[in-house]
This record gives C-alpha cells, sequence and structure tokens, in this order.
C-alpha cells in the first residue's frame, strides 16, 4: 500500500468515526465510548498530519 492510499484509508476511518459521533444519540452511546471514539479520531488525525508532511 502506498502512502497515499494510506492516507486515503485513515481519512476514511475518521469519516467513519464522524459519523458514528454524529449518531450517538440515536444509537445510546455511553461518555466512555464517545471518549474512546474520540481517542481514535485524534490518534488517526495526528497520523495523517505526519504522513502528510
Amino acid at each position: 500500500m502506498n502512502k497515499q492510499q494510506l492516507i486515503f484509508n485513515l481519512r476514511m476511518e475518521i469519516a467513519a468515526l464522524r459519523q458514528a459521533l454524529r449518531d450517538s444519540d440515536d444509537v445510546g452511546l455511553t461518555e466512555e465510548q464517545i471518549n474512546t471514539i474520540l481517542d481514535r479520531m485524534n490518534y488517526l488525525l495526528a497520523l495523517v498530519r505526519k504522513l502528510e508532511e
């Protein structure tokens, strides 16, 4: 997998996590689950930033 494909895949996962947060009221996520999603998003965003340098 090349660098651009990896960045694309990471961005797709970030988008899925954002959607999960939008749906969190409907799904009934706990605060802990929401925090886990936010932590994962921060981690992925940091990876994307590093890869794009």
